[in-house]
This record gives C-alpha cells, structure tokens and sequence, in this order.
C-alpha cells in the first residue's frame, strides 16, 4: 500500500481521502495566517476533505533582491505553532539550508523541500533525520523518473514517510507545463502524489523583478490531475492575491477555493460513480459484490436508520426507545465468529443504543461522535485495516464521508442514498428488517468463495 504518515490523525494514500495541503505563499503577518487558516480548515472540514496548512517563513529564492522574504526563521516558527494550536491543523513550511531542519521539525508536521533544492543531498539528509513527514518537489528541470534519486537519498537518511509533489516542468523561458504522464511515474516509486497546481501556472521571472502567472487555469490543472489520480492537492491560498505580498498572479483567492475543490470532489466522485458501474445490474450485481467483500476485515455500522427501522417511539414519560432486528444482531455475531470486526458509530448518545450492542459484544462502539471519519480511522491504524479493507453502511448525507474513503460503501433499501452512485451495494431489505443481516450473509459467502 502507497501511504505516508502525517500525524497519529493523518495519512496520505491508499485507502484515505484526498488531502488538500494548502496556505497563503508566505506568512505576512500573524493576524492574517490565523484568520487564513481557519477559514480554510471550516470549508475541508464542510466537504470532508483533510487539511494541513503550509505557509513559508522565508523564500530565499525570490527573483528580485527587493522582494519580500517573510518574517524569518523564529517569528515564523511561533506563528506556525500558533496555527497548530489554535486552529488545530498540521503544518508544512519549506526550507533551504541544513541547519534549519532540526530547529523547523520541533513546530511543523511536514518539511519540504523547494523543486530547486530537492536533488541538494545535505540537505535531504538533515531533513530526513527529523523524523518528520517530507515532501519533496520535483524539480522543474527534472525528469518525473529522475526522482528516484532524490527518494534513495531520503531512504537513506531514514525518512518513511515521503510525499512526491509535481508542479510543472520547464518548458522554454519563463513557463511550465504539466505532463500528467509523470503523476503514476511518480508514484511508482512508492509514495504518495501530490499535484501543486498554482505552481505550475507560474511563470518565474514573468514580470522582470517578480513572477507572473496564470491563476485561471489553476482549477483546470486541479480537476485534470484528479483525475490522473492523485493522493493530495496543493494549491497556495490568499485572502486577496491582488495585493498578495509574493505569487499573487498565481494563488487562489480564498472565496473561489470552496467552489474549486467543490469541483475537484465532483470529478473524484465522478470516477467513483463510474467505477460503482461495475458492481450495478438493474440493481447490485451478486458476483461483483463477492469480489467486493471478499478481503472485508472490518464491518462499520451506523445506527439510526441502518440497525434501526430509523423511527424514535415515545412514551408517555417522555422514554425513547429503539426498535433494533434479532435477525441483524444474528448476523453480525456470526462475522465476528468468523473474524471480521465490527465496529458501530452513533452521533447519539443514547443508553439504550449501548445496551444492544454490548448484549451482541460489539467491542468497538462509539456513541456521542460526530467526527465519525477519525474515529474510523484511528480504530483502523489500532487494527492494522486499510480503508480499502472496510465496508461501511450509512444511510444519509453525513455518511457520504466515509463511503468516499471505504472499500466497501453500501447503504439500506430506504437510505437517503439510493441511486445516488456512491454505494456499490444496496441492501434488499429495508434497514430494522433484516437488512444488516443480508450485508453479513453476503460477507460470509464472499470469504467462503475467495477462500
């Protein structure tokens, strides 16, 4: 599997949903990255898209003498700390000299490496030795399979886990172009991809003392690059890029990036929708879902509406009750008897949900969550489960998520999501009758054929 570990929370790669790492190009005042970076973080956070925050306390490679550097290695460091403690995100700062990648790795999650340094051997070394997270851009004079080279080095200095990022090619003077062709290359050299798509329509040196660009082209480059297949999006984000102090022709204006990644996600769920294909005859096609559910390990469950009818009867005391299927409750304890873990996510809180589930001996049971995605995902790290390895049934908006990120997304006869495209399973039963049980039978006959 092609991952690289970010933070305990974090993984990029296989099995996980598209990261955005994204930011202002240069920290220009600390009032600014805070308020940038939370706004950033509210719109992944609405449309369930990872986030880590990159913004660079120096740019030693500026084109004029006269350009704006930022605030410097310690001022910087402080403001980036702050961003991880108050808006509570990861960070990514680049750097350019050895020396600062012990003193950087103490604040950040990620340390990069600037296209024009990735193949400089020191300081990949210094950068390895930290521990940390790496992402190398490829450099613009370099060949997609050159990069190679520039891997060895970091696996030799220790560095597990690397991101490989494409951000054009030169082509003549002062512009880029993107061969597309060097995202699965890339890849290949076992690592996730990462495409920066406001750097490859710069264009360096463009307007004499300062770079030029081409910001309009940026959510073209995005979608086409999603849909080569990529495992994370960078894209340098700006209040307003107009007066933007570095990059400004080429970043992203932050009231355009919901409507960009909005756009980014429909061409992901595209690809997905047709991919889903492949498992529909009229309705569900029996072979294709074996296959599906042949190397299942992990079964996750939503409650209301899945191992519930969906309804909430009241008593005249004002007492809740459920009504859950004994046919459901057979079925899941006759997978766990057969190995496959059951996990049951609840945003209510709610006893009598509590009492089913530990008369079934459901071991994983969480109630009261509304983040049920890094709740999945921290359980699968304890199991050693890739997503690809989970199966999933929701049955409403809020589950959309998750079934983005499973192996195995399927949903109830009644759900909200039928015919939507985003499961490869609907059940025949309705959900509180019966239909959780049909999911198991499936499961059970899948690993008796695979095996």
């Amino acid at each position: 599997m092609i991952q690289a570990k970010i933070t305990e929370d974090l993984l990029i790669g296989d099995g996980y949903p598209l990261t955005l790492i994204g930011g202002p190009l240069l920290i220009e005042s600390e009032d600014a990255t805070l308020k940038i970076a939370e706004n950033i973080y509210n719109i992944c956070n609405r449309l369930g898209i990872s986030f880590i925050f990159k913004s660079s306390f120096d740019k030693a490679n500026r084109t004029s003498i006269n350009s704006f550097r930022g605030p410097l290695l310690e001022k910087g460091l402080k403001i980036l700390q702050k961003v991880k403690q108050e808006v509570g995100v990861p960070v990514l700062a680049d750097i350019h000299e050895s020396h600062q990648a012990a003193l950087v790795a103490e604040v950040v999650d990620v340390i990069q490496i600037p296209a024009f340094l990735c193949r400089q051997t020191d300081l990949l070394l210094a950068a390895a030795a930290t521990g940390r997270a790496i992402n190398v851009k490829k450099g613009q004079h370099l060949a997609p399979w050159d990069m190679k080279n520039v891997v060895q080095k970091l696996e030799h200095g220790g560095a597990k886990n690397i991101l490989l990022t494409e951000r054009g090619t030169c082509f003549g003077y002062n512009n880029f172009v993107v061969d597309f062709r060097s995202l699965p290359q890339m890849r290949a050299l076992g690592y996730p991809i990462v495409f920066d798509a406001t750097h490859s329509v710069q264009i360096p040196g463009g307007k004499g003392d300062i770079s030029d660009g081409q910001r309009q082209f940026v959510p073209i480059l995005a979608q086409a690059a999603t849909a080569v297949g990529i495992d994370a999006l960078f894209l340098e984000i700006h209040e307003n890029p107009e007066v933007a102090l570095s990059d400004g022709s080429n970043m992203v204006a932050l009231l355009k990036l919901e409507e960009i990644l909005n756009n980014i996600l429909s061409v992901k769920n595209g690809l997905q929708i047709t991919y889903n294909q492949k498992f529909k005859q009229k309705k569900n096609s029996v072979a294709n879902i074996y296959q599906c559910m042949s190397n299942i390990k992990l079964l996750a469950l939503d409650v209301d509406g899945v191992l519930t009818d969906g309804g909430i009867y009241y008593a005249e005391d004002n007492m809740k009750f459920r009504k859950f299927n004994v046919h459901d409750g057979q079925g899941l304890q006759l997978i766990m008897q057969a190995g496959i873990n059951v996990v049951v996510m609840s945003a209510k809180n709610s006893s009598s949900i509590l009492v089913r589930l530990e008369e079934l001996g459901i071991e994983h049971t969480y109630i009261g969550v509304k983040d049920k995605l890094s709740v999945l995902k921290k359980l699968c790290e304890n199991l050693n489960i890739n997503f690809s390895q989970v199966a999933y049934v929701g049955d409403d908006i809020n589950d959309i998520a998750i079934m983005q990120a499973v192996g195995c997304p399927c949903t109830v006869a009644n759900s909200m999501l039928v015919d939507k495209g985003i499961t490869v399973y609907t059940t025949e039963k309705l959900a509180g009758e019966g239909a959780i049980r049909e999911i198991c039978n499936l499961l059970l006959k899948s690993q008796q054929i695979s095996n």
